[in-house]
């Protein structure tokens, strides 16, 4: 298993958290990506579940426009 180090412990318990870890998982064993890309991708996935309350495997298509909107105002700061 990957750490979490990103990852609130109420996030953590969340349904996303399980999935964020299988799709590392994945990326890391089947697709062989650098450490470095798992880790870019896991700070991306705990934000976006951060920002989605634990709910971004739920998240519509509204709330994934949102989420974009805010993380790339975040990136500009």
């Amino acid at each position: 298993m990957l750490p979490r180090p990103l990852l609130s412990p109420d996030i953590m318990a969340a349904p996303d958290a399980d999935l964020i870890d299988r799709f590392l998982e994945m990326m890391a064993a089947e697709r062989g990506v650098a450490k470095n890309t798992i880790s870019a991708y896991q700070s991306d996935l705990a934000a976006a579940s951060r920002l989605t309350a634990g709910g971004l495997t739920d998240a519509d298509a509204a709330t994934l426009r949102k989420l974009a909107k805010t993380r790339a105002a975040q990136r500009r700061l």
